[in-house]
């Protein structure tokens, strides 16, 4: 009994450590909207700028564009509280191009700022990337003088993400047998090595696989960290890694939990197999078009 309560404490322990490597619940610092605001207005300042355009942040790999305009929205925010700049922002930016008939899309980048310069008479602009980093969100600014394209100042932090911007997958009643369905014949029977494989296709397949299967995943998981002689360390990769839908992803991190914690249905065998053509399907598509 002794021992069997040591390792129910020793797995107390551990899950918390493990969703953390999971990124469940990462880290923040402070509000990095004021201080890229003060760096940028201090810059302007002493370049003698007095009116600045955020022309908005590129959205890469899994950031959905409500969340690089809620970036920019917070940005130009915290800039008109500094009271050192004019502050032209990305909609009224639109609508001048719009009202000017004015196609940046087929301009080179030298001759974007001339026209931003001439049309809303600003000294400089701020624009960037905004990149996704698990639960968090990097963002990568500059400001740029508008007269000869020189990046007056960089800036890189990491803020929480904020899930209400980023698309949930539609919610479907869980059936077996559609997750069933959605393998293919090949990976529940014999392989066809003659199958064509568009990698674009494959990932869309995948994801909605995953969004169909994320509950028997969670399952499988949480039963897994709990079995006996389980260590993180033996694994080569963190378990939902696979997963690039952001709202799936946060879906399987939540059941996990509250597997792990409210008890564990133990999968039956039709369960397991299907949870393998899931991880069979994963590798495939890895091996094939690159996912880990």
């Amino acid at each position: 009994m002794k021992e069997k309560n040591l390792k129910i404490a020793a797995a107390a322990v551990l899950l918390p450590i493990v969703l953390s490597a999971f990124n469940v619940k990462p880290a923040f610092a402070g509000n990095i909207y004021k201080s890229m605001a003060k760096e940028f207005g201090e810059i302007s300042k002493n370049k003698g700028f007095k009116k600045v355009a955020v022309v908005g942040f590129l959205n890469k790999n899994d950031v959905s564009r409500e969340e690089t305009e809620y970036i920019s929205d917070k940005l130009t925010t915290q800039l008109v509280r500094t009271e050192k700049l004019q502050v032209v922002e990305r909609q009224l930016l639109s609508k001048i191009a719009e009202e000017k008939k004015l196609a940046l899309s087929g301009l080179t980048a030298d001759e974007k700022r001339n026209k931003i310069g001439e049309i809303l008479s600003v000294d400089a602009i701020i624009s960037g990337s905004v990149f996704s980093e698990g639960e968090n969100l990097k963002i990568m600014a500059k400001l740029i003088n508008i007269e000869n394209g020189q990046i007056l100042k960089a800036f890189e932090g990491e803020i929480e993400r904020v899930w209400t911007l980023v698309p949930e997958p539609p919610e479907t009643d869980f059936n077996l047998d559609a997750v069933y369905a959605a393998v293919p014949a090949d990976l529940r029977d014999s392989p066809k090595d003659s199958e064509i494989f568009v990698c674009e296709k494959a990932y869309r397949d995948l994801e909605g696989l995953q969004k169909k299967s994320v509950e028997l995943k969670a399952r499988y998981w949480a039963a897994k960290m709990k079995s006996p002689g389980f260590s993180y360390s033996e694994l080569t990769r963190n378990p939902g890694s696979e997963i690039k839908n952001p709202g799936v992803k946060r879906r399987f991190y939540e059941l996990l939990q509250n597997s792990y914690y409210s008890g564990i249905v133990s999968l039956n065998s039709r369960e397991q197999q299907l949870v393998q053509a899931v991880f069979d399907k994963e590798k495939k598509v890895s091996d094939e078009c690159g996912l880990y």
